[in-house]
């Protein structure tokens, strides 16, 4: 009798895990996440959009294209959020990676974690506030100065 049910347990499974195989397979990614949509064009810039997937790596791969292209550069970023205790310390090695990279950097928000980010630059850093309609503001004014504007991470008031 154990046997049996061991068996019948085990068929449902395989139904399962075959229903949800069948319907991950027809889901679509948001055309927000979609490589295409990285580059933008506002005005005289072309974004980079990196705000949907922002992490180390990314900051990593960020300051080695932004080294690459030729223009004037501006780096807008929340910096790293929901960190935990080394919130503070990664924002500022972050910092300290895109230090010379920019000719400025906008910091969203005015938390811990972006004055850490602030200090890992060891220059002076523009902040705004964390707000969705200042965040396209200031890129609206930016694109009109800056050959590329790279966006890493997301405004935090969407989280």
């Amino acid at each position: 009798l154990r046997s049996a049910i061991r068996h019948d347990i085990i068929l449902e499974q395989k139904k399962l895990f075959r229903k949800i195989m069948e319907f991950t397979s027809r889901l679509k990614i948001a055309p927000e996440n979609l490589d295409d949509n990285v580059l933008k064009n506002m005005n005289k810039a072309t974004i980079i959009d990196n705000t949907f997937s922002s992490n180390e790596e990314s900051f990593k791969e960020l300051a080695a294209t932004a080294k690459m292209v030729r223009g004037r550069k501006v780096l807008v970023t929340p910096g790293l959020v929901e960190l935990g205790e080394k919130e503070s310390e990664i924002n500022y090695s972050v910092g300290k990676l895109v230090y010379g990279v920019f000719d400025n950097i906008i910091l969203v928000g005015n938390t811990n974690r972006t004055r850490s980010f602030a200090k890992g630059l060891e220059k002076k850093a523009e902040f705004i506030s964390d707000t969705r309609n200042d965040y396209f503001a200031k890129i609206e004014e930016l694109s009109n100065k800056y050959d590329w504007i790279f966006l890493e991470n997301d405004v935090t008031e969407n989280y």
